[in-house]
């Protein structure tokens, strides 16, 4: 299952102003998420170790990672199982960008104008750790 793509956001309204790889900066925070929590698949640890341990360690963005590993794509081969029912419920759902909309909404004419920064990042994983424990204990 594919829960986003970079390319899926080019085009269209996707400011001319800014590079392509503003259109995975919502997608690579969530990544970046996964990753430092560490909800990912065995075989995104099998593939990319170096480039796990480069996030975890914040030598690396979640976005930078999201393209370098995982050609712009967020699928469900990138999550553990946990991660994956959440992210069915949770980022597929449009959740997410509705949270990431209200954390940002003051930052530019559009949300594709959020910098790939350490700052931007803790705040989308302050609200996914929230978001993330309320889905937890709203399973049982």
């Amino acid at each position: 299952m594919k829960y986003d793509d970079l390319a899926w956001h080019l085009g269209g309204e996707f400011p001319e102003e800014l590079d392509e790889r503003h259109a995975g900066t919502h997608i690579g925070m969530f990544l970046g998420w996964i990753i430092k929590r560490g909800l990912y698949s065995d075989l995104l640890g099998e593939l990319a170790p170096d480039d796990i341990l480069a996030v975890q360690n914040g030598l690396l963005s979640g976005t930078q990672f999201l393209q370098r590993v995982c050609d712009g794509k967020l699928t469900n081969e990138d999550m553990n199982e946990e991660a994956n029912v959440f992210a069915q419920d949770y980022y597929a759902s449009d959740d997410y960008i509705d949270d990431y909309a209200q954390v940002f909404a003051d930052i530019g004419p559009t949300l594709y104008h959020v910098t790939d920064d350490n700052v931007n990042a803790l705040k989308v994983e302050n609200f996914l750790d929230k978001a993330f424990q309320a889905w937890k204990m709203s399973r049982g």
